[in-house]
This record gives C-alpha cells, sequence and structure tokens, in this order.
C-alpha cells in the first residue's frame, strides 16, 4: 500500500511546532484557563483587602489575614479537623483499596474477575449527593443503624451520630465504609497488572510464600501508584466542602467545620466576601506548597526507583 503512507502523530506534531501554528491551536485552552482559573485566583487576591459584605467596601490591608492568625478560634478547629479528615482519607486509600485490588489480581476466573470488578467500580457511577443523602438517612435517630442496635438490645449504643459534637466527625469518616471500590481500587489493580510475572513466577519457585512476595517484590512496585493516590487525596481532602456542608454544615458546635465550609460559611452566611476571600487565597497557597512538595518526593522516589 504504497499510495498511502504511514500516518505519524509525532511528526504531524512536530510540524506544527516547527511552523507554530500548534501555539494558536492551543491558545483557546490556555485562554479558557486564565479565564476560569487564573482570573478567579487575581479577583480573589484582590478582594481579600477589604471589608466586602457585598454592598459597601472599605479598605482592609492586611486586617483580614491578620485576623486569620490571631483571632479566629473558628478557623483553628477548622484546620484541626482538616489534618484529621486528610490523616484519615489516606489511611482509607491505602489500605483496604490495596488489599482488595491484590486479591482481585489473584483471581483466576474470568467471570469471577469482571463480576467483583463491576461491584467494585458502580460506588463511583453514584453521585455524591445521592450517598450524602443514603448516609445521612442511616445516621438519623431513628435510622438503620439506631433501629439496628434497639433490635440487639444494645440500646445504649445508639447515638445521634450527626448531632453529637463527639461522633459527628467520626461518623462522617466513616462514611462509604468499607472503602474498598473507586478509583484507587482501579489504579492499584492496573498497578498490579503491570508487574511483571517472571519477577513472581521466580519468587514462588524460590519457596516466598504471598506475603514474602506481596511485601518484597509487588508492594515497592506500586509505589508510583500510592504516590499518586497520596497527591490526589490531600488536594482533594482540601477542596471538598460540599459533603459537609450537605451532611452537618460544619456542625454540631463546629466539630465538623473545615476550611471549606468556613470559606462558605462566611462568603453566604455571615457575608464576609472579604476574609473568606483572604482564606481562599491562604488554602489555594497552602495546596500548591503540598502539590509541589508531593510532587518532587514523587520524583525523587522515581529517581530511586
Amino acid at each position: 500500500m504504497q499510495g498511502t503512507r504511514g500516518f505519524s502523530a509525532d511528526g504531524l506534531l512536530r510540524k506544527l511546532a516547527k511552523s507554530g501554528k500548534g501555539y494558536l491551536l492551543i491558545l483557546p485552552t490556555f485562554a479558557l484557563i486564565l479565564v476560569f482559573s487564573y482570573y478567579p485566583f487575581l479577583q480573589a487576591l484582590h478582594k481579600s483587602f477589604f471589608h466586602w459584605d457585598g454592598q459597601s467596601t472599605s479598605f482592609a490591608g492586611l486586617d483580614n489575614y491578620k485576623r486569620m492568625f490571631t483571632g479566629d478560634a473558628e478557623l483553628g478547629k477548622a484546620a484541626r479537623n482538616q489534618i484529621v479528615i486528610t490523616v484519615v482519607s489516606i489511611l482509607k486509600i491505602v489500605t483496604l483499596p490495596l488489599l482488595v485490588a491484590r486479591l482481585m489480581f489473584a483471581l483466576t476466573s474470568g467471570w469471577a474477575t469482571r463480576t467483583y470488578r463491576i461491584m467494585l467500580l458502580l460506588p463511583m457511577t453514584v453521585p455524591w449527593i445521592v450517598m450524602g443523602y443514603v448516609w445521612k438517612n442511616m445516621y438519623a435517630p431513628k435510622g438503620v443503624f439506631n433501629t439496628l442496635f434497639a433490635q440487639l438490645g444494645l440500646e445504649s449504643w445508639a447515638h445521634n451520630w450527626l448531632g453529637d459534637p463527639s461522633m459527628a466527625l467520626g461518623s462522617v469518616l466513616f462514611i462509604g465504609f468499607p472503602w474498598a471500590g473507586g478509583i484507587a481500587f482501579l489504579i492499584y489493580l492496573a498497578g498490579f497488572q503491570g508487574i511483571d510475572s517472571s519477577l513472581l513466577e521466580s519468587a514462588r519457585l524460590d519457596g516466598a510464600g504471598f506475603w514474602r512476595r506481596f511485601l518484597s517484590i509487588e508492594l515497592p512496585l506500586v509505589q508510583t501508584q500510592t504516590r499518586i493516590l497520596l497527591v490526589l487525596t490531600v488536594l482533594d481532602s482540601l477542596k471538598s466542602y460540599g459533603f459537609l456542608i450537605f451532611l452537618t454544615n460544619g456542625g454540631p458546635a463546629y466539630a465538623t467545620l473545615s476550611p471549606g465550609v468556613w470559606i462558605y460559611q462566611n462568603s453566604f452566611v455571615f457575608l464576609r466576601f472579604g476574609y473568606a476571600s483572604a482564606i481562599g487565597v491562604v488554602l489555594l497557597l497552602v495546596s500548591a506548597l503540598l502539590s509541589w512538595l508531593m510532587i518532587r518526593l514523587t520524583k525523587r522516589g522515581d529517581l530511586h526507583d
């Protein structure tokens, strides 16, 4: 087929780069990024230096930033809650999804593999608002948990799960149990499937048992997947607040307050848009710093590998 020459995507990209037309093709994308990502940040940065309630505006200088670090006990509570949320989220990502993916990798039946994979990935298709509504009803005073405890004669175990300050944060973090499916399971499964089978076979012939192969060979070879999930989990925990607003709105008594929820409340409840903008700017800088640190650690780990 000499009349039809092979099409090379790489060759086309090189030609576009040399001619300069490639820059024109990506210009609309950069324009959208500037409009919808950088402009809102610059606007928030500008508003953070003002007292603004949606109507009147007065210059505040650094007052909003000073208030964050010296006069906002609720923000301190939100920061402590955020640390707990992030740590627990990391533990949920690197435990059960990893073990379930390894068990799935060990299955030899194609039918069983497909069936269990579908069952574990189906939760990804459920909108978070639906899942939140289901769990909120389960946590209700007459919900599933309290009803079950009553039938088992364990009435003392019943609680107002989302209304008790001592139980609210733990109840929110328990949502989604057993945390075995979703994107973490999928990423780990892909990592296990990418391991050279000859390595595992050699270890098996040398007498290495399951746990020895898992800890000495398989686990180190999925470190890249673990690092990716760590970055995604930390960033997602910092920016997620809709779930908390829907379940508890940061209560009771700020027991489930997070920086994202506090930004929302300062904006649309207390009408302190300037102060909310200042918190948002600092939160964005913290997220960027954590992203940079984790990417550096990821690259360093890849070099060591």
